[in-house]
């Protein structure tokens, strides 16, 4: 066990004994050198005001913390969502979709390694109140977080990793876009809103090759 005094950790006795065996001392180091490698790999280049790390992988739980949420909100994240206390926009993307899911058909991409064309949800215009902080996100100081993963092949497991691509800024002016999908055999219209953003910092070569990597092959009438 450990004592703290005055805020530093201290060695009891009994640890103090266990530091005389070898082997004990061989792992202890073991496991410290493998903390400090994972803390200088995600946790020590802090990117801007964040406690992320630009490029590395993070968990729904993972950006709850970092970002200072007070609460996890894995359950309700979503594709997107505004949280107030921190005045933060985080958006989600599946980049490869199921070509069976209506519901998951957004057209999520990459223009090139500084544009990223998104839609929101189905069913919202640019009235919509969930979207208001994104849309105003100049004028109210919003600070809009892209995270990117290659498919949800993962879906349900909390543990599912995104890449963290940095910081977003609205490159065009949103519009409200209405097209016709197909569900249970029926077809219906649908409103949602199509824009676009520049990255803060350009998408890295090796992550824009791998999301983009055989997207054609599996879905031959878009690149989507």
């Amino acid at each position: 066990s450990f004592s703290f005094t005055d805020n530093n950790l201290n060695l009891t006795s009994n640890n103090i004994e266990l530091l005389n065996n070898t082997k004990f001392k061989e792992e202890l180091n073991s496991l410290l050198g493998y903390f400090i490698r994972k803390n200088e790999l995600f946790y020590s280049s802090r990117y801007k005001q964040t406690d992320m790390c630009l490029n590395s992988q993070y968990s729904y739980k993972d950006i709850c913390q970092l970002l200072n949420y007070d609460s996890n909100l894995t359950s309700v994240l979503g594709g997107y969502r505004y949280n107030k206390e921190t005045n933060t926009f985080p958006i989600f993307v599946n980049y490869e979709k199921n070509p069976n899911l209506n519901s998951t058909k957004y057209e999520d991409k990459f223009i090139n390694k500084k544009i990223f064309s998104w839609e929101s949800k189905k069913d919202r215009t640019i009235e919509s109140k969930e979207l208001s902080p994104l849309l105003n996100s100049k004028t109210n100081n919003v600070a809009i977080y892209l995270f990117v993963r290659k498919n949800n092949i993962d879906r349900g497991n909390e543990a599912k990793k995104f890449y963290f691509l940095g910081q977003l800024g609205v490159a065009s002016t949103p519009k409200t876009v209405t097209k016709l999908i197909k569900e249970n055999s029926k077809e219906r219209k649908i409103n949602y809103v199509d824009m676009q953003f520049y990255l803060y910092d350009e998408l890295r070569q090796d992550i824009y090759d791998y999301l983009e990597a055989n997207l054609a092959e599996e879905d031959p009438n878009e690149n989507n």
